[in-house]
């Protein structure tokens, strides 16, 4: 798959992502700009840190790998690349609260 097409793929569904997040948030009548902010950053985080699992699993051959040491590694890095999201997307909003 070329990079433009697999690009637009991924902007509609991380887009997609964004946006049925912001209509749930919106459904339960706490939406603000704000919470558009977090969700909009949580979708563009994510789909980054899925370009760089992406690239380092290709630079890495982890496919090459045999099954264990594969799956090791498809089970560690995600939620280590979330845990790293989340603790940005924390000291964001508190850069952004400080500021107030």
């Amino acid at each position: 798959m070329d990079i433009r097409r697999r690009s637009a793929i991924q902007a509609l569904l991380w887009s997609g992502y964004a946006g049925i997040s912001i209509a749930m948030i919106a459904s339960f009548g706490a939406l603000s700009g704000s919470l558009v902010f977090v969700m909009v950053f949580v979708a563009a985080g994510l789909w980054a840190c899925s370009e760089v699992l992406r690239a380092l699993a290709l630079r890495r051959a982890w496919l090459d790998l045999p099954p264990r040491g594969l799956l090791l590694r498809l089970l560690l890095v995600p939620p280590l690349f979330a845990f790293g999201l989340q603790l940005l997307t924390y000291g964001v909003n508190w850069a952004g609260s400080s500021l107030m």
